[in-house]
């Protein structure tokens, strides 16, 4: 993948710097990333007013989301997490998602006391 973003990229000599500031020499910085995330943020019509809201935050949302899709083990290898009750302090899900995850294997449980 590196391979493809650098032959992609217009800064793609050997020296230049995998993600770049304005002229392939300078690294990104935090100013940058940030300002097009408030702006992301702005165009997606999220209100950060009385909100502590920063690129982190995503990971909650990854693992919540993902959670719901992916099995247990496969959720941990992507998010780096070695156990389950790390991947269980970003888990943002409601009383009602976790809910749902139980319906596919509502049959299984009537069955158990039918």
């Amino acid at each position: 993948m590196l391979r493809d973003w650098q032959t992609a990229s217009i800064f793609n000599s050997i020296n230049d710097l995998i993600f770049y500031g304005m002229n392939g020499q300078k690294p990104i910085n935090k100013k940058t990333t940030h300002d097009h995330f408030v702006k992301g943020l702005k165009n997606a019509g999220i209100d950060r007013e009385d909100r502590v809201i920063v690129i982190y935050s995503f990971r909650h949302t990854f693992n919540t989301k993902m959670r719901q899709l992916l099995s247990e083990q496969t959720l941990r290898y992507f998010v780096g997490h070695k156990t389950e009750r790390l991947t269980d302090r970003y888990d943002g899900s409601t009383a009602l998602d976790r809910l749902r995850a139980f319906l596919p294997e509502q049959g299984k449980i009537d069955d158990a006391w039918g």
